[in-house]
């Protein structure tokens, strides 16, 4: 789970090539990064995956079921990984 300081510094530094999108528009054949918001106001980050069984995102490695639809705003594209030396 990054957090979205993480995500933020890794941004300026260059890291992280794509801005946040509305979770509308996120597709549900891969993994990606999504942004929750909490009923404390809190917002996290977690890798997740479309659930067609539950029919939500769930998160990729929390010990927890589908998000609730309403607590998801956006969504980043997972970046491709390193080339090979």
């Amino acid at each position: 789970m990054a957090s979205e300081n993480a995500l933020s510094a890794a941004s300026s530094e260059g890291k992280v090539m794509s801005e946040w999108r509305d979770i509308e528009t996120a597709p549900k054949d891969e993994r990606v990064l999504i942004s929750v918001r909490f009923g404390d106001g809190e917002r996290e980050t977690y890798l997740a995956f479309w659930s067609e069984l539950d029919d939500g995102f769930r998160p990729e490695y929390a010990e927890m079921s589908v998000f609730d639809a309403d607590s998801i705003t956006h969504w980043m594209p997972l970046p491709k990984p390193p080339g090979e030396a």
